[in-house]
């Protein structure tokens, strides 16, 4: 998450909130594995800390619900913006990078 909100920060020349956007489409660092690096470590704090305070039901609950508010964000606006700001440059990049769950190796490095 700290990772995902300093790459925005340094190379995207901006923040995640809608008041002080970025005005780069960050590609590189942790946006390279994934799109959203803040809602996966966002989502892992919700997890842990459910599991923390209670138990690993508590947590379960607590990241389905994190997701879900996440996810429905991100489909129904984040993506939305993000099209309209920077066109075929995140099309390009939504089709090469998944949503949450990271990419750690390129389609050409596994068939090796």
């Amino acid at each position: 998450m700290s990772w995902g909100l300093l790459s925005l920060w340094i190379m995207g020349e901006g923040t995640p909130a809608p008041i002080t956007p970025t005005r780069n489409l960050v590609t590189t660092g942790p946006y390279k594995l994934c799109r959203n690096p803040i809602e996966l470590g966002t989502d892992l704090y919700f997890l842990s800390l459910g599991t923390f305070l209670d138990n690993l039901n508590t947590g379960i609950l607590c990241l389905i619900l994190g997701m879900s508010l996440g996810y429905a964000y991100i489909k129904l606006i984040e993506e939305r913006e993000l099209k309209l700001r920077f066109a075929q440059t995140y099309e390009k990049y939504l089709e090469s990078t998944p949503l949450f769950l990271p990419k750690l190796f390129s389609s050409k490095e596994r068939r090796q």
